[in-house]
């Protein structure tokens, strides 16, 4: 397995920060959760003052390209991962730019909403983020 350097973390995020996948790479990078997972992944289910996410669903395209929302597999993958300061930082400018976005679109953002997904709402596809 091949990891990445601190320094090349750095570097990826810098290259990161302009895309609106920034939180979300941030995200992974540094609490080690999988893809379907941050995808699956609703306001409800972070606690920025607690510093904490709770994972208990999973994002997956069919072969037919609907998208469904499930729980996770195992008891295992459901958990809860504590956030670091500059995560919480990152999360906290994350949903406050979406709160803009949504409220120039006329929509609300609410804690059923997707943290990670178009700007209407909708959910990302899988292999837009790989």
């Amino acid at each position: 397995m091949r990891v990445m350097s601190e320094s090349d973390i750095h570097i990826f995020l810098e290259y990161a920060r302009v895309t609106p996948y920034y939180a979300l790479f941030y995200l992974a990078l540094f609490t080690g959760m999988r893809r379907s997972e941050l995808l699956a992944l609703r306001w409800c289910d972070v606690d920025l003052l607690l510093c904490q996410i709770s994972v208990s669903r999973t994002l997956h395209q069919l072969h037919n390209r609907d998208i469904i929302i499930r729980e996770t597999k195992t008891d295992k993958s459901r958990r809860l991962i504590v956030l670091s300061r500059s995560t919480v930082s990152v999360m906290r400018e994350h949903r406050q730019r979406q709160e803009t976005i949504k409220q120039s679109l006329g929509l609300n953002l609410t804690d059923a909403n997707l943290i990670f997904s178009k700007y209407d709402g909708k959910p990302l596809l899988p292999d837009s983020v790989s």
